[in-house]
């Protein structure tokens, strides 16, 4: 489905409306203050939604190519993919924040609803599936740096590059977040994913260069 508030260039004719950048900067600046912030998880599902409409726009420019309509269309779901997952993360962190704070506050007696094992692997599961969304725009992105308009190729590769980053991102928090419970299953598929992510980079890089 296509959004209205992306703004895309086409041939020159740019869509002048741009309501995401005031959302964009809200959200670098309750990143960087205050104790109901977002987490490191939401800001890499962002960048992942950063990354998908790169690739859009880059389709965008390319209309004589067949595929672009899918890509677009593919775009769109890997895009909505990562703003759910940046809400679902913020939300996991908020409330796993709230039962660290209270569990220190009151160490003997820590709130009966409180589970912070099951808190953990909960929010591990939604970073894994932005690491998965990750590693998706990154995959996407080799087949654009392939075919896309040679003009704006390398807007491809740095949407691999950005996707990539997400990916090492989520991972790494999946790995910090599981540490105290050698949850291995989850942490080698975060790891598999990165590493999923990381090749397709590289593969869109080098078709770039």
């Amino acid at each position: 489905m296509p959004h209205p508030e992306r703004s895309i260039s086409t041939a020159g004719a740019d869509v002048p409306s741009m309501p995401e950048l005031p959302s964009l900067e809200l959200f670098a600046h309750r990143l960087a203050a205050g104790p109901r912030r977002p987490s490191a998880g939401a800001a890499a599902a962002l960048a992942a939604a950063l990354a998908a409409d790169l690739l859009a726009q880059v389709a965008q420019r390319t209309p004589t190519w067949e595929g672009h309509g899918g890509i677009l269309a593919q775009a769109d779901v890997l895009r909505e993919r990562a703003i759910v997952g940046a809400r679902r993360i913020a939300v996991a962190y908020h409330r796993l924040v709230e039962s660290l704070d209270a569990a220190v506050a009151s160490p003997a007696n820590p709130p009966e609803s409180t589970d912070l094992g099951e808190q953990l692997a909960g929010a591990a599961d939604v970073l894994l599936e932005i690491a998965e969304t990750a590693c998706d725009c990154a995959t996407l992105a080799v087949v654009v740096a392939q075919f896309g308009d040679t003009v704006v190729r390398a807007d491809a590769s740095a949407a691999a590059i950005l996707a990539a980053g997400a990916a090492d991102m989520a991972c790494h928090l999946v790995e910090v977040n599981l540490l105290a419970s050698a949850d291995q299953e989850r942490t080698d598929r975060a790891r598999r994913l990165a590493r999923a992510a990381a090749a397709s980079r590289s593969a869109a890089v080098e078709l770039t260069r």
